[in-house]
């Protein structure tokens, strides 16, 4: 009997994949589809990592696709069958699929890193620059530039550099005209000189047009800092605030526990420009005057004095009085006259005070003004050492339409007010509160015009706080006070948006565990989780079984 002829060879199988291609035009045809597949992928990697080689990249994954191409056209008759047959098809769309599953990911990728956004998750928002810093990024109308100047060597100073590149990062993203360096002085010694850098961990803003240039010391990394050197080097004028002088009022350069160097120092880091008044010397306000601060005068007004802050005031002037109890009687009859009374005596409060030290009241979010906005929206706890009583100098019903009284902070209802500077506690006929210590006051004109005055319709604008200790640097920094006063000059000047440029807080939480708390968190992670696994693998092997 004759065997079969197979003609499809002695092993009695189809020929497979392999032995469909090796033939000498299947070989060109793989030789050419393996170059174009490293060419696609070499041009992906290229296009990937070095965005400057990206033309190339284009031209490598092109000529990929062309080999690819080719390499079909050139094996069709062997190829075709095997590409377009039922398992290559289910194998082509599950190729396919994945392809277009690595090509979303990649245009996500390529769309968020070309399109970069950061959210800012921090209670306090941190890293959220304020509005005024982002309204003034937005109107720069030269380049600025900033130089950071830090040791890449230097552990502690790339903790603070990189604080830096956060908020620099920001400011560049909020405006074209500005941009932002790193230079290390070590390895660049010849632009440390250029910018006559003197300590590490500086950050000079540059006008890249006038060349003006404002050097800022870092740590600590505040964004007030920051818009300072920007107001500085774009050109903003500075506005004037005076410190009334000669009657024994607080030293603004005074570095001591009693002076005001701190307060005069964050005028300047609000892009004030403070300076000192003495009316026996100038005989008026000047004429440049943002705001006149009258910081706890100890002796009374001299004649012609009284008159000048008069008159500034009838042209719309605007004074912040930072007073003591038992205020020099010139300043009171001032006062009075824009309806406003300084009680004699000293405010304590038995409930709400420092250290339980009566003489010392502290005053709460909820004892601020709530409809006085923006003045009171930062203030959280603020305290008075040694704190007048205000009031109205005329009952309410008989204020003038012309005078707008509103007070700002008032003491607890367990608050008294003493004549006498020993007490710590009220006797028989004090006076209970609650008491206004700070106020404000908007009048188109005085309770008594002066003959030769007519009304003008310039509001005049006063701010009132019965204390002049809180902004004295042994107090200024604790809790709001620096806020109050530097807000209260915001307030006059009408920068309100300068209030919202503030040092965010830095929240510290602590996880405190008892005993048995930490022996559960110690033991559960050691053990709770692998016996779990153990059992759901004992489950899975039970069911299987």
């Amino acid at each position: 009997m004759k065997r079969a002829d197979n003609s499809e060879g002695s092993t009695g199988r189809p020929p497979g994949l392999l032995e469909r291609l090796v033939t000498p035009i299947g070989a060109v045809s793989i030789s050419i589809a393996i170059g174009g597949v490293i060419a696609l992928f070499i041009g992906l990697i290229i296009w990937v990592f070095f965005h400057e080689m990206r033309s190339f990249a284009y031209a490598l994954m092109a000529l990929g696709g062309v080999a690819l191409l080719l390499s079909f056209l050139v094996s069709y008759q062997q190829a075709a069958p095997i590409l377009f047959g039922r398992r290559s098809r289910l194998g082509l769309g599950s190729v396919i699929l994945s392809l277009l599953l690595i090509g979303i990911a990649m245009l996500v990728n390529y769309v968020v890193f070309t399109n970069n956004a950061r959210v800012d998750i921090t209670e306090a928002r941190k890293f959220t620059l304020a509005q005024r810093t982002v309204q003034l990024l937005g109107e720069l109308e030269d380049p600025i530039r900033a130089t950071a100047f830090f040791r890449e060597t230097d552990a502690e100073q790339q903790e603070t550099a990189s604080a830096v590149d956060d908020f620099l990062h920001e400011f560049e993203r909020r405006s074209d005209n500005f941009s932002y360096r790193f230079v290390d002085p070590d390895t660049d010694p010849i632009t440390a000189k250029e910018y006559a850098i003197t300590r590490y961990q500086a950050v000079v803003f540059e006008n890249m047009r006038t060349g003006k240039r404002q050097t800022i010391a870092t740590p600590p990394v505040l964004e007030e800092q920051f818009v300072t050197a920007l107001l500085i080097t774009s050109g903003r004028e500075q506005k004037r605030v005076y410190f009334l002088t000669g009657h024994g009022e607080r030293d603004t350069l005074d570095t001591e526990n009693e002076g005001y160097a701190y307060a005069y120092a964050g005028l300047i880091s609000d892009n004030y420009l403070p300076l000192t008044l003495n009316l026996l010397d100038q005989q008026e306000v000047p004429d440049d005057a943002a705001a006149v601060i009258i910081a706890g005068p100890k002796k009374d007004l001299v004649e012609g004095e009284g008159s000048a802050l008069e008159d500034y005031l009838l042209n719309g002037g605007r004074i912040l009085f930072l007073l003591d109890p038992w205020t020099p009687a010139g300043i009171a009859d001032l006062l009075r006259n824009w309806g406003i009374k300084v009680e004699d005596g000293q405010v304590i409060d038995l409930t709400s005070s420092v250290g339980g030290d009566p003489k010392i009241p502290l005053l709460q979010r909820n004892q601020f003004a709530a409809d006085l906005p923006p003045l009171t929206d930062v203030l959280d706890v603020a305290f008075f050492p040694e704190v007048a009583a205000l009031t109205t100098a005329v009952e309410s019903d008989k204020m003038p339409s012309t005078i707008s009284y509103t007070s700002v902070g008032v003491t607890s209802y367990d608050s008294w007010l003493i004549s006498d500077p020993a007490q710590d506690r009220p006797v028989e006929g004090d006076p209970q509160g609650p008491f206004a210590v700070a106020a404000v006051v908007e009048a188109y004109a005085p309770l008594e015009l002066p003959p030769e005055a007519q009304l003008t319709y310039k509001k005049a604008t006063l701010v009132i706080i019965g204390d002049s200790d809180f902004a004295a640097n042994r107090y200024y920094y604790a809790f709001s006070n620096s806020d109050l006063f530097l807000d209260s000059v915001n307030w006059l000047t009408e920068d309100y948006a300068l209030i919202s440029i503030r040092p965010k807080p830095v929240t510290f939480r602590e996880l405190v565990l008892t005993t048995r708390e930490r022996d559960f968190f110690r033991y559960s992670t050691w053990f709770l989780l692998p016996l779990t696994m153990l059992g759901l693998a004992g489950i899975v092997w039970w069911r299987r079984r």
